[in-house]
C-alpha cells in the first residue's frame, strides 16, 4: 500500500514529502504557488487588454473611466472600480495615424 505524500513545515517554507523513492525534482510549494500567482497576473492583464470592459482585479464590469492625461510621449486614463474601489491607468501607445484633410500642398 502506497502512502499518500505529506506535506511538511521547515524553516525554509512548506515542502511535499513522498514517502516512497525520491524520483525528483521537487519544487518548494511558496515558490510554486508565486509562479501560479505569477501567471494568473500575466492572463489577467491579457485579458484585460483584449477587452478592457471589466475591473482587473475584481472582475465587475462596473467601471469608470474618466479624463485623458499626457505624459510626455504617453498617453493615460483614470480607471475606478465600484466595486472593490480599486483605481488604475489604461495606458495608451500610438500605433499609426491617418490623414483625415489634406493639406496645402
Amino acid at each position: 500500500m502506497t502512502e499518500e505524500p505529506e506535506i511538511v513545515e521547515r524553516s525554509s517554507g512548506y515542502w511535499i514529502v513522498d514517502n516512497g523513492p525520491i524520483d525528483g525534482p521537487f519544487i518548494e510549494l511558496s515558490e510554486a504557488s508565486k509562479q501560479l500567482e505569477k501567471l494568473s497576473e500575466i492572463r489577467r492583464d491579457a485579458a484585460y487588454v483584449k477587452n478592457p470592459n471589466f475591473c482587473p482585479f475584481c472582475r465587475s464590469d462596473e467601471i469608470d473611466a474618466t479624463k485623458l492625461e499626457t505624459f510626455e510621449n504617453m498617453v493615460f486614463q483614470w480607471v475606478r472600480c465600484d466595486t472593490c474601489e480599486t483605481e488604475w491607468h489604461d495606458i495608451y501607445e500610438l500605433t499609426g495615424y491617418e490623414e483625415v484633410i489634406a493639406g496645402r500642398e
